[in-house]
């Protein structure tokens, strides 16, 4: 996913989400597969691991738009990119990857005005990012269903693999046993 802005609190939620997407598709290596299904030989084993590397693919592409679309949806990037705007005018800024590890600059003194501020300033930024977790915890309540579905694909893709192997066995067995008989009625005719 190519970020789009430099905005400070949409690039975090940004690179959480990547990171969230990323350790969910995390596994499905060939040691993984092998360890699953250890009666599979090599060359089914590294069938089933593309396989799944195409259905992760798949769903890592419609997280990624799916999150496009959310954000577009509710305006994050552009609600973001003015809290950051509104926090360097009041000479807040982020220190480090976490939102909320912020640390005021050039204030103005002790007085009552500029700490009434601060706490108006605060609060905005606490119901924004609040609203931007609820919307975070729905994406990802729609992914882990997304990731299911992929699940129940790659199963399916499983078992079609299992009933075509079989089908290929019989079809070999058959074949086999009617040129062992071919050659026996040539013989017996010769």
């Amino acid at each position: 996913m190519a970020a789009t802005t430099t905005s400070g609190r949409f690039a975090a939620l940004r690179a959480y989400f990547e990171a969230a997407v990323d350790s969910a598709l995390a596994s499905g290596d060939v040691a993984s597969v092998a360890e699953s299904f250890p009666t599979l030989d090599e060359a089914d084993r590294q069938l089933v691991v593309d396989l799944l590397a195409q259905v992760k693919q798949g769903i890592r592409a419609n997280s990624e738009a799916e999150f496009a679309d959310v954000c577009a949806e509710h305006g994050a990037e552009v609600a973001l990119t003015a809290l950051d705007a509104k926090c360097a005018e009041r000479g807040v800024h982020m220190v480090g990857r976490l939102p909320l590890a912020t640390t005021a600059t050039g204030m103005a003194g002790p007085g009552d005005a500029a700490r009434a501020e601060r706490v108006a300033a605060m609060r905005k930024e606490k119901e924004v990012l609040a609203k931007m977790l609820a919307e975070a915890e729905e994406s990802e309540a729609s992914l882990d269903g997304r990731l299911a579905c992929g699940a129940a694909a790659y199963h399916d893709l499983l078992a079609k693999l299992g009933q075509s192997i079989e089908s290929m066995q019989t079809l070999h067995s058959a074949t086999k046993e009617w040129g062992q008989r071919s050659a026996k009625l040539w013989q017996a005719a010769a």
